[in-house]
């Protein structure tokens, strides 16, 4: 038998000749849980108290207990605060110094044989108590509508959040402008999403600040402050605009007016070949992405997340795990599909884009996909880009 099932039997066997012993079944109190959770969750080095709220019907006091084989280490259990109409209640409180996962069984009793046992887990973790674990905020455009989220991460009891902006680009707020979370649910980690959207009127280069700030039921309060990059740019005037409006105004001659639009613009053939696979930022501008396919040598415009995903998608070549795996592994092999899309057709189509080095990339998603891309990207004059076709 486990040391834990031992001290489990010795504790019932206790209780079981105590209650014997001092039982009157003429005047029995009763005792009924009011406020009880299976699972909380506290952070290390963070003070904590967690009420436990029960209601007694009886002519006696009643006495409370904890009783754990593997007890935290800076818990205790207070007195009973006495309320009125029965209403009592005891808070388990300290400031945990040690992570782990604990068993800890609450006892109420009276001293007339009125007995009530809860049993619950409490996770203390190294984890800050308060933290963002991710922010989405690509660029925006003037004049086009933005939608842009940071995630929040919670540790706590009965938690409170607060969230509050500065420095915003003109024409975006977050939603709501100051955001006053009701009491959070006692069982006490979660997520939050503090969401930014509008339209922006104005460009620049904006430094967001969020302030976030969390308290819980014994009035312990935490406090983060953290600082966005948001760049709001003018869309880029592409010069072909009007001639390829043109061809689409004509459909009879389409073929005349895109040799002459390809003429007008002055597309460089030796150049889009060196470039074909490349991701370009275009320098002189607002580094704006540009992929240019492969296949086609035409360039395509990726303003965010949304646009990396299409291209992932759109320009992506199915590949099998086998072959892929052997991409992988040999960077000589890899170097022969520089600037390739692959699409894991066995599996969930997940995408991988090899760079001109020979590496692979895993695009999770379109925002990894847009960071990814525009690590890697390659600078390129105005000049130079417009001499490269413009995919639509």
């Amino acid at each position: 038998m486990s040391m834990k099932k031992l001290l489990y039997l010795v504790f019932f066997l206790l209780m079981f000749i105590y209650f014997g012993q001092n039982k009157n079944a003429n005047a029995a109190g009763s005792i009924q849980s009011v406020t009880f959770h299976s699972t909380s969750t506290v952070a290390t080095r963070q003070p904590v108290s967690i009420p436990f709220q029960y209601i007694y019907s009886g002519d006696y006091f009643t006495s409370a207990t904890i009783i754990s084989s593997h007890f935290p280490d800076g818990m205790k259990l207070s007195s009973i605060e006495y309320g009125k109409n029965g209403f009592n209640t005891v808070y388990y409180y300290g400031t945990p110094t040690k992570a782990g996962n604990y068993k800890i069984t609450l006892l109420i009793t009276d001293n007339n044989g009125a007995l009530l046992t809860q049993t619950f887990s409490f996770i203390v973790t190294d984890e800050p108590k308060l933290q963002v674990i991710s922010a989405d905020l690509s660029d925006g455009y003037v004049g086009e509508k933005y939608l842009g989220n940071v995630i929040i991460r919670y540790i706590g009891i009965d938690n409170h959040l607060t969230v509050g902006a500065t420095n915003l680009p003109e024409g975006i707020e977050i939603s709501p402008p100051v955001i006053k979370a009701e009491p959070l649910p006692l069982i006490s980690q979660g997520t939050m999403t503090v969401n930014l959207a509008g339209t922006p009127t104005k460009a620049g280069n904006y430094l967001m600040t969020l302030d976030i700030q969390n308290y819980d039921l014994a009035d312990n309060r935490d406090q983060i402050i953290r600082s966005f990059p948001i760049n709001i740019i003018n869309r880029p005037q592409i010069n072909t605009t009007t001639l390829i409006q043109a061809t689409a105004n004509n459909p009879e001659n389409t073929e005349k007016n895109t040799t002459s639009i390809k003429q007008s613009i002055n597309i460089d053939q030796a150049l889009t070949n060196r470039l074909k696979g490349r991701i370009l930022l275009q320098t002189e501008s607002h580094g704006e992405a540009w992929y240019v396919n492969p296949k086609t040598g035409k360039r395509y415009y990726m303003a965010n997340g949304v646009e990396a995903f299409k291209a992932m998608r759109n320009f992506g070549v199915g590949i099998t795990n086998k072959n892929l795996e052997a991409i992988k592994k040999s960077t000589v092999i890899a170097k022969k599909y520089s600037g390739t899309i692959f699409l894991q057709t066995e599996s969930h189509g997940e995408a991988f884009y090899i760079d001109f080095n020979g590496n692979h990339h895993y695009l999770k998603d379109g925002l990894a996909a847009y960071n990814i891309m525009r690590s890697l990207g390659l600078g390129i004059s105005n000049n130079n880009l417009e001499k490269i076709e413009l995919g639509q």
